[in-house]
């Protein structure tokens, strides 16, 4: 089975200037992923994130209808078979 995440959306206020919030949304030590309907971007206040940060995961990574945003997906270390389809 693995993990599924359905119609998320995240938006940021302007004002954030945390360090430590850098990704719009960070996966890690998965199996099997599938993304629908996802729109977000990294925190505004660094330029060192992602929409999406994915590491060391293992099957399928699937996303579908992802908005089409700066830095928007990242994968580290994931022995996985990517499916990616925009929109």
């Amino acid at each position: 089975m693995g993990l599924s995440i359905n119609d998320f959306q995240l938006t940021w206020d302007k004002s954030i200037v945390q360090p430590y919030l850098t990704n719009g949304i960070e996966v890690n030590n998965f199996k099997n992923l599938k993304i629908i309907h996802y729109d977000a971007t990294p925190a505004p206040a660094i330029n060192k994130g992602y929409a999406i940060m994915l590491s060391n995961g293992v099957g399928v990574i699937r996303i579908v209808r992802l908005q089409q945003v700066r830095r928007t997906l990242k994968i580290i270390n994931c022995s996985s078979k990517t499916g990616r389809h925009p929109k």
